[in-house]
């Protein structure tokens, strides 16, 4: 009997403000006028972040999805705006998440690194 194909599954789940900032060394001001952090998340082998966003102007949805460029620091790959609500964005960043995990690249690079010294 052939077992029938099952999607791997991947865990993406929330994770703390401090988590987030720790991984990658920033956060938008809690008192900035425009935008507002609203959630943080990260998948189970550290590979990608993201950070759901408020717009605070007209009140609609986004997020940023970050991984690891060629110097293994989080940079942004994806960002999405004008989503309805909370839910959709952070149903929307999981898949994208679940998406990447799926394939093997975990590091992107953004061309603008620089060589290191050694290099």
């Amino acid at each position: 009997m052939e077992m029938p194909y099952r999607q791997p599954t991947f865990a993406v789940a929330a994770i703390t403000k401090d988590e987030f900032q720790r991984a990658c060394g920033s956060a938008i001001p809690e008192c900035n006028p425009i935008i507002e952090e609203s959630g943080w998340f990260c998948d189970d082998t550290d590979s990608f972040l993201g950070v759901l966003l408020r717009d605070k102007t007209d009140d609609d949805w986004g997020y940023v999805l970050l991984a690891r460029d060629a110097h293994f620091r989080f940079r942004a790959i994806k960002t999405e705006v004008s989503l309805a609500t909370r839910d959709q964005a952070r149903v929307e960043l999981q898949m994208r998440i679940a998406g990447l995990l799926a394939k093997p690249q975990r590091i992107f690079p953004q061309g603008d690194e620089e060589p290191k010294a050694s290099e």
